[in-house]
């Protein structure tokens, strides 16, 4: 309609694209009417791209107000340069109309037929005396019932109504109106233009059920949009993405933040980041990112200078024509406090549970000691002063050389026993030769214990291992075997010990078992939780993969220091 293209318009002003002459007057008038009625309609002359003028119709509908300084103006524009020619052409005609009927009504009824805007002229009693195809139609009746009918009826209900009202007090008072109203028996939008005179009246009416359609979306979509902005419990506001200042804000973000909504409204974003994050902001607020994002966690500075840590979530949009976010600002300072007190308290446990550890394998290898020194040696003791017994005692009283052979073999049974608990509380070898040696001792004892095929492979030669970590690997595979014979039902069992760029242990437990699945009783719970505490006290990570029928695979990562 006017010949510009979007880019060469979208932020110039009306005026000066259209190249409108318009006194500061007129337009203060107009913008008072527009806010206090919503709306504001009225004929204009535009000029196209190329300097021809123009008639427009001019609706304008108020949106999205926030304040009587901040607000959107949705525009509809309708070319009515024809009907302009034939209005001017009207005033003309209507004074001596009735004279002229004869005469004119060729060429009137031409210049009708050919526009498309609904056109009927009235007697001075209200019957229609002509009448073109456009309002037909719109009716919805043939013209021959239409002529000498009262438009009045055509339209109301019986019953005085806007419309009617209207309609009749610009015709006895012959006052040219322009109004819009709905034709009740139609239930449609019209947008009348009546132009009286004493002997008739000309009426222009246009059917615009589908604009009335749209304004009252637009409007009930700003309802919506208000209602769920101001009262969302999450403070909001909306960032215009080239100035970085803030057009609008809910009240939950009033309340947190503590400014009010004036102080709010044209406020830069950085006033409420820290400054060191600053350089960030800018990065994520480059146009044409992506529409929606979580951009993590800030640092949010109140009114009172207080600091809160806020989850940001960004949504891109269009808001009064230019690239906006809508920003939703989650405080969570209290949330994060509660998870880093739960992490301290989470150390604090973990701490004490890697020193009592310690002290029980202090303690472990202490009685273990103990044991094996002074109970063995008493053992040995007993054993020495029983054979010395032996060789004094009568040798063909068979009954006593009898009972001396018995308490010699249960001394001796003893001993292995007190050595068993020994290396059970503490296996010496762990101590004296190493991990390594320690890791293929226990899998010596333990095939020969259950029957079970027990292979232990490593790839490197001896290696001083810190003695926490050793007793945490040996501790963890002596859990995994234990499992193995109690639950597992497996027939073998192989390990790998890899030494991994000359920092890390790779130690890796398979069994060809039953595997656990869904079988996840208390107790092989807590000793999995076990392993897994003692791995995070070295430092280290464990995982277990475990299907049902076949096996489960145990994989420990132990950080070293060389």
């Amino acid at each position: 309609m006017y010949g510009f293209s979007s880019s060469e318009v979208i932020g110039k002003s009306y005026q000066q694209v259209l190249r409108i002459d318009v006194d500061e007057n007129v337009v203060t008038r107009v913008m008072e009417q527009v806010l206090k009625n919503g709306n504001w309609t009225a004929e204009v002359k535009h000029f196209k791209k190329d300097g021809t003028p123009i008639y427009i119709e001019n609706s304008v509908t108020v949106f999205n107000k926030v304040n009587e300084d901040n607000f959107l103006l949705v525009t509809i524009n309708q070319d009515i340069t024809e009907r302009k020619i034939v209005q001017k052409k009207l005033k003309i005609l209507n004074s001596d109309l009735i004279n002229q009927v004869e005469q004119k009504t060729n060429e009137i009824t031409d210049i009708f037929s050919r526009i498309s805007d609904c056109f009927v002229s009235l007697d001075k009693e209200g019957h229609i005396i002509y009448i073109n195809q456009a309002a037909e139609e719109f009716i919805g009746l043939p013209k021959p019932q239409l002529l000498g009918a009262k438009l009045m009826d055509l339209f109301g209900t019986g019953i005085e109504t806007p419309l009617s009202s209207r309609l009749r007090y610009a015709i006895e008072n012959e006052s040219y109106s322009e109004f819009e109203e709905q034709a009740f028996k139609s239930k449609r939008w019209v947008s009348l233009k009546v132009y009286p005179s004493p002997n008739s009246t000309s009426i222009f009416f246009l059917d615009i059920s589908e604009r009335k359609k749209n304004e009252f979306a637009l409007q009930e979509n700003e309802k919506k949009y208000r209602l769920l902005f101001e009262n969302n419990p999450i403070p909001m506001w909306v960032l215009d993405i080239n100035t970085r200042l803030i057009i609008d804000v809910n009240e939950a973000a009033i309340q947190n933040y503590g400014y009010t909504r004036e102080e709010f409204i044209g406020k830069s974003a950085f006033e409420l980041r820290d400054e060191n994050e600053r350089h960030r902001f800018n990065k994520i607020m480059k146009p044409g990112d992506s529409e929606n994002s979580s951009t993590g966690h800030w640092l949010h500075k109140r009114k009172d200078g207080s600091t809160i840590v806020v989850e940001i979530m960004a949504y891109t949009l269009f808001y009064d024509n230019r690239p906006c976010r809508l920003i939703l600002a989650n405080d969570v300072t209290e949330k994060i406090k509660a998870q880093h007190e739960i992490e301290s308290s989470r150390d604090q446990l973990r701490q004490l549970s890697g020193y009592l550890e310690k002290v029980r394998e202090e303690e472990r290898t202490t009685i273990a000691r103990e044991i094996h020194d002074e109970l063995g040696q008493q053992l040995t003791g007993l054993k020495i002063d029983l054979s010395w017994f032996a060789k004094r005692i009568d040798q063909t009283d068979r009954q006593k050389t009898q009972k001396v052979a018995e308490m010699m073999s249960l001394i001796d049974e003893t001993v292995k026993t007190v050595r068993k608990i020994a290396s059970e509380l503490r296996p010496g070898i762990l101590d004296d030769l190493g991990l390594i040696a320690a890791l293929d001792w226990q899998s010596k004892e333990f095939e020969k214990r259950t029957g079970v095929i027990c292979r232990f492979n490593h790839d490197f030669s001896d290696k001083s291992f810190d003695k926490n970590t050793a007793t945490g690997i040996f501790r963890i595979y002596q859990e995994a075997l234990t499992n193995v014979a109690r639950h597992a039902g497996a027939t073998e069992v192989e390990s790998f010990l890899t030494l991994i760029d000359q920092d890390c242990i790779e130690f890796t437990i398979i069994d060809n078992g039953k595997g656990m699945g869904n079988d996840l009783s208390p107790k092989k719970t807590l000793g999995l939780i076990g392993m897994k505490e003692r791995a995070l006290m070295m430092r280290g990570s464990l995982h277990i993969d475990s299907h049902e029928g076949k096996g489960t695979k145990i994989n420990l990562k132990v950080p070293i220091e060389n």
